[in-house]
C-alpha cells in the first residue's frame, strides 16, 4: 500500500511519466518480494509458524503459553512477541503514517490545481476535462482489474453528472476535491 500510495503520488504531484514509472517499477517489484519471501522464510528454522486463533504467522504454541497460560511451557515459538513486533507492528505503523502524509500530499495537490483552475474566467473548459478523461481512461487500461475496485469508477461517473452544461466551476471544484479526500481516506482506512 505504501509503494501505491507513493506512485500516486509522484504521478499526481510531480507529473510523473510512464518512463518515470517503469524505471521505478522493477525496483519495486523486487523490494515486495525480497521482503515477503524473506519474511516468509526466516521463521520456518525457528519454529515461530503457529495457529493464533485465526491463520498461520507468528506465535507460541500452545496457543497463550507465555501470556494467557503461564504454567504450561512453550514448546515452539518462546520468542514469539520479539519477532511478531518486528516484523508486524513496528512495520505497521511507519508505512500507515507514510500513506497518511502521501494521502494528504495529493489531496492538497488536487485542492491547489482546482483552486487555481477556479479563478480563472473560464473555469474548467470542456477542452481540459476532455484531456483530464483521456489521462484517466489511459491510467484505467494500464491499471490491473483489483486496482479498479477503488471506486474510482463511481467518482468520475458522479463528477461528469455533476458537470452539466450549466454547471458552476466552483462547484465542480469543490465536488473533486471531496471525492479526492474521501477516497484517500478510505484507501487509508481499509489499510
Amino acid at each position: 500500500n505504501t509503494l501505491l500510495t507513493f506512485f500516486y503520488l509522484v504521478i499526481i504531484k510531480y507529473q510523473w511519466t510512464d518512463v518515470h514509472i517503469r524505471r521505478m517499477e522493477g525496483w519495486t517489484h523486487s523490494l515486495i518480494w525480497i521482503v515477503s519471501l524473506a519474511c516468509s522464510v526466516i521463521f520456518i528454522p525457528m519454529e515461530l509458524y503457529n495457529n493464533p486463533y485465526h491463520g498461520c504467522w507468528i506465535s507460541s504454541y500452545p496457543e497463550g503459553c507465555e501470556l494467557l497460560k503461564p504454567e504450561v511451557p512453550c514448546e515452539r515459538g518462546g520468542d514469539w512477541i520479539f519477532w511478531f513486533s518486528l516484523f508486524t507492528v513496528f512495520p505497521l505503523w511507519p508505512s500507515l503514517m507514510a500513506v497518511s502524509i502521501m494521502m494528504c500530499m495529493v489531496y492538497s495537490e488536487v485542492r491547489k490545481v482546482e483552486a487555481a483552475a477556479a479563478k480563472k474566467p473560464w473555469g474548467y473548459t470542456k477542452s481540459s476535462v476532455i484531456h483530464e478523461e483521456s489521462k484517466i481512461e489511459d491510467f484505467r487500461n494500464e491499471t490491473s482489474s483489483t486496482q479498479r475496485s477503488t471506486g474510482l469508477d463511481d467518482t468520475i461517473n458522479q463528477q461528469q453528472e455533476e458537470e452539466g452544461e450549466g454547471s458552476n466551476s466552483q462547484q465542480v471544484s469543490r465536488s473533486r476535491s471531496r471525492a479526492v479526500a474521501r477516497q484517500a481516506l478510505l484507501f487509508v482506512l481499509a489499510f
